[in-house]
């Protein structure tokens, strides 16, 4: 079982990134325009963790890990926002990220890196980075991309 938290931990969140590229080569275009969206809801989530550790800085659950503030997860708030993009555009694959996305915040919370607050702050985080990202490529890019 430890084995498999830590490759939940560890490298979920590469697997997924190269899972979004093998649907947008293989998929249609929602999967394409999923790609996009995920991939420009990175900076903004970045972005929003940023803001938020302005204001909140709590240590992780553990000593080893105490690198960097726990609140919230950015595994679990790329994963959210991975998710949620697929989820905004109506994806068919959207439960497929889900998964991953709920393998990757309970291995993070068993692994005593995060408690159970930071991925529900990631998932937060997430939902308002793909939403506020689809929101301004639609302004820019409406015409392109129809999103």
């Amino acid at each position: 079982m430890d084995n498999l938290m830590i490759f939940g931990a560890e490298y979920v969140i590469y697997l997924t990134i190269i899972l979004m590229f093998t649907l947008a080569l293989k998929g249609g275009t929602r999967e394409k325009k999923a790609l996009i969206l995920a991939i420009f809801s990175i900076p903004v989530v970045i972005i929003l963790i940023k803001f938020i550790h302005l204001f909140i800085t709590t240590p992780r659950p553990l000593e080893a890990y105490a690198d960097g503030a726990s609140f919230p997860s950015r595994h679990a708030s790329l994963m959210a926002a991975f998710f949620f993009s697929y989820v905004l555009l109506k994806s068919k694959w959207a439960w497929l990220f889900i998964f991953l996305a709920a393998w990757v915040g309970i291995s993070r919370v068993y692994l005593g890196v995060h408690y159970p607050v930071d991925i529900g702050g990631g998932l937060v985080v997430g939902f308002l980075g793909a939403s506020i990202t689809k929101f301004i490529l639609k302004k820019i890019l409406k015409k392109i991309f129809h999103f």
